[in-house]
This record gives C-alpha cells, sequence and structure tokens, in this order.
C-alpha cells in the first residue's frame, strides 16, 4: 500500500471498496492506505489550515475578526439559529442579547481571573435579556464580547434581509 495525500485517488479508492463491500480487497485496500495515510494527511490539513489563516491575515483579519465570524457560524451550525430563526426576532431581541453579554463583560469582567471565573460564569440572568432563559451563558469577558459581536452581526444580517437594506 502507498501514502496517498491525493483526496481524488482516496476518494476513488472509497468508491471502489464500498462497491465490492466490507469483505473485498477493494475495502482492505482503502482501509490500509487511509491508515498508512493519515500522517500525511494530517499534514496536508495542517498545511491548508496555515494558508487559510495567512489568506485571512493577509485580508485584514484579526484574531478577534476570526472569533466573532467562528461564532457566528457555531451559531447557526451548533445552535440553529438560521437566518429564519433571527427572522422570528424582529423586535431587537437579538441586539438586546448583544447589549447584555457587553454589558456583563463590563460591568463583571473584573471577577474573571484564575480563582473567580465562576462568580463571573453564574451571574444570574439579566433582566434585560432578551432571548430564552437557557440561552444565557456568560463564560469570559472576552469569550461574551465575541459573542455579543456575533449576535450584533445577526441582527445586522436580519436587517439586511428585510427594509434595512445597506
Amino acid at each position: 500500500m502507498a501514502i496517498i495525500t491525493n483526496f481524488n485517488r482516496l476518494r476513488s479508492l472509497h468508491d471502489a471498496a464500498r462497491a465490492r463491500g466490507p469483505n473485498s480487497r477493494e475495502w482492505i485496500e482503502f482501509a490500509v492506505t487511509m491508515m498508512d495515510s493519515f500522517p500525511a494527511l494530517y499534514d496536508v490539513a495542517e498545511a491548508m489550515n496555515q494558508d487559510q489563516a495567512k489568506q485571512r491575515q493577509a485580508a485584514g483579519w484579526t484574531p478577534a475578526v476570526t472569533s466573532v465570524v467562528a461564532e457566528r457560524q457555531r451559531q447557526i451550525t451548533v445552535e440553529g439559529w438560521t437566518a429564519e430563526h433571527d427572522d422570528e426576532h424582529d423586535s431587537g431581541e437579538l441586539a438586546g442579547a448583544a447589549a447584555c453579554y457587553a454589558r456583563h463583560a463590563n460591568a463583571r469582567g473584573w471577577v474573571y481571573d484564575g480563582n473567580r471565573a465562576n462568580a463571573y460564569c453564574n451571574e444570574p440572568v439579566p433582566d434585560a435579556w432578551t432571548l430564552d432563559r437557557a440561552a444565557w451563558k456568560p463564560r469570559s469577558p472576552r469569550h461574551d464580547l465575541v459573542r455579543a459581536a456575533a449576535l450584533i452581526l445577526a441582527e445586522i444580517e436580519r436587517m439586511d434581509r428585510t427594509i434595512w437594506r445597506p
């Protein structure tokens, strides 16, 4: 078996293995090739990640911008807060939630240190919180500001889909 980093070749091996079944010679060849190729594939993936990071940096994406965009994507893919979901919050709830996270980081950030992180994270849900109470999950001042920025981005996107055109 050979080490393969060509994804098209891996796909063809995989297709052949699936066509012939799990007890076939093709399946064994695919499995052994994958196992032998893992270290090289990790290197390819790492190089791709580094290239993407360089492209983002060249485009002016700081780590903060990258964090905000990643959080917005997490909100969509993990939390299910799609455009359709966000469009249901048409009374400023997203901006209000963002304000609560920003206000919490501002007012209580001093509490967050190695010894008192739980005090910061266990604050009660603010009275001004505009979303479901279970959605209030403070973690750290930076994380909460990232979350606030992502919620503001969601609100701007919602506005852009409605009468508030840029």
